[in-house]
């Protein structure tokens, strides 16, 4: 790359790494930290500046949809599931939910894209509503350098799956990390989940568990309510981060009469306890004994 070439010519010390992250949802990425960055990005986004369609819903959702692969006249792939399946999204989010965010659809392959592109087109209302969105259905590298409130991603992979297009995943790793940090607020992956996890394409697999677990830790962290605590400390997604003090300190809390919501989520924040009074809140951290 020009970056490898210039790099080539000066001294390691003259470097200067550009750590802070202020684009997206902490969900999105930390992903791309782990997998492409070596954990060197620091997240810096201002989550006022998000346009969030449900703030209930993590960073990265997956609708997990079978297909099957089809092989065009001009090569590439396509995956007609999919392609309607984004079309219902797209009409679900900027229709029934009247999203005022920008949204666009990024996909690996040409052919996806041009399908996905050509559904929304002929529906006139969407198509309508997409324009206002500055909606763009289109490959990876049309997406460089840009950005939307929502992506959503259609990876095509399923049934049938060429091999060429396989490859082609597979070297290719630098054009997936572009494509999901194009979004700022929600990551939308339309997927065969579990063929994704099976693929061999190390970080496509890594990513589609990656994304599995956040929807896991959700789902436990949503049955933890403020009526339903106990004098036990309960059941937390991430229980290797909780200390026994945290324990103490919560029993004797409760036995005091103060309710606290432990290992609460606060944008990319994991806090230890959240104590709420009618409208004021307070965060506790425990350090140490």
């Amino acid at each position: 790359s020009l970056f490898g070439l210039a790099h080539s010519l000066i001294e390691n010390e003259s470097l200067i790494r550009l750590v802070d992250h202020h684009r997206s949802h902490a969900h999105i990425i930390e992903f791309s930290n782990q997998e492409f960055y070596e954990e060197r990005l620091r997240v810096a986004t201002n989550y006022d500046h998000l346009k969030i369609l449900n703030a209930n819903e993590t960073g990265i959702t997956w609708i997990d949809i079978q297909g099957n692969v089809l092989r065009p006249n001009s090569g590439s792939a396509l995956n007609n599931n999919e392609a309607k399946k984004v079309h219902e999204l797209l009409k679900d989010i900027l229709i029934n939910k009247s999203y005022t965010g920008t949204i666009g659809v990024v996909s690996p392959l040409r052919a996806q894209a041009n399908q996905i592109r050509k559904l929304v087109e002929t529906d006139k209302e969407l198509s309508l509503a997409a324009s206002q969105s500055k909606f763009i259905s289109d490959t990876v590298h049309k997406f460089q350098g840009d950005e939307r409130d929502i992506i959503i991603f259609s990876p095509v992979m399923s049934k049938n799956f060429p091999e060429s297009s396989l490859h082609f995943f597979k070297t290719n790793g630098n054009l997936f990390n572009v494509a999901i940090t194009r979004a700022r607020a929600q990551l939308i992956v339309v997927g065969d989940l579990q063929y994704c996890k099976d693929c061999g394409v190390g970080y496509l697999s890594r990513f589609a568990k990656y994304a599995s677990t956040l929807e896991n830790k959700n789902k436990k962290a949503e049955k933890i309510e403020m009526k339903n605590l106990t004098l036990t400390y309960p059941e937390v997604s991430n229980s290797e981060l909780v200390s026994e003090w945290e324990k103490y300190f919560y029993k004797n809390a409760f036995k005091r009469g103060f309710r606290l919501m432990p290992q609460f989520q606060i944008e990319k924040f994991t806090v230890d306890f959240l104590m709420v009074s009618k409208e004021r809140k307070l965060v506790i951290e425990i350090d140490g004994e």
